[in-house]
């Protein structure tokens, strides 16, 4: 399974600001750190002005 960890990270950081569920989907502990090393890492925002 491949997944796009910014994303997710992104993804998962929106819905705790908004306060809705996020489910992560079915990932190896390998992916997992890779996603919670994404979270760790500063957010950008999407647009640059």
């Amino acid at each position: 399974m491949n997944h796009d960890f910014i994303r997710l990270a992104h993804d998962m950081r929106r819905a705790h600001r908004l306060g809705l569920s996020f489910r992560i989907p079915a990932m190896t502990m390998r992916q997992l750190t890779a996603l919670i090393a994404a979270l760790d890492a500063p957010e950008f925002p999407t647009q640059l002005h």
